[in-house]
């Protein structure tokens, strides 16, 4: 059975709407989003054609989040879930694919809410603000993972 068969579309949808809950978490958190976080947004999710191996499910979510971003950006606004049903939802889906593959997108779309939260900072402050800090927690929380330490 291929990749893209495993899930019924709404399935798909929660897996692809979970990077833009991430987004509206972490980007709400001091206030509306600003448009530099949203254009982190979309180079993380560009950048994540490149993170994930060509064939695999992460492959498979960044090229369409890549490929049909306006469409699913319009579907998600539609949707109207608050992140963290569906963030929930994305975890509960991802939990019936393969681990590594599941760990792998949880763990990438932790890293687009820490971009995000590092679009909205000036220059030489910290990386992310104590309330983007704990919206990413929440993230990981929800996504049933940890959040990355700072090198």
């Amino acid at each position: 059975m291929a990749i893209a068969d495993r899930f019924s579309s709404d399935q798909w949808e929660h897996i692809l709407h979970a990077p833009f809950h991430a987004y509206m978490h972490v980007g709400g958190a001091d206030g509306p989003p600003i448009e530099a976080q949203f254009r982190r947004l979309t180079e993380e999710l560009a950048a994540g054609r490149e993170s994930f191996p060509e064939g695999s499910l992460g492959g498979l979510v960044s090229a369409a989040l890549v490929e049909n971003l306006d469409a699913l950006w319009a579907g998600f606004r539609a949707a109207a879930r608050s992140p963290k049903d569906g963030l929930v939802r994305a975890r509960k889906v991802l939990d019936k694919a393969e681990l590594d593959d599941s760990e792998a997108i949880r763990d990438w779309i932790i890293a687009v809410a820490i971009g995000v939260g590092e679009a909205r900072r000036v220059k030489g402050t910290e990386a992310v603000s104590p309330t983007e800090a704990a919206a990413i927690n929440d993230i990981a929380d929800w996504l049933r993972r940890p959040v990355p330490q700072a090198d």
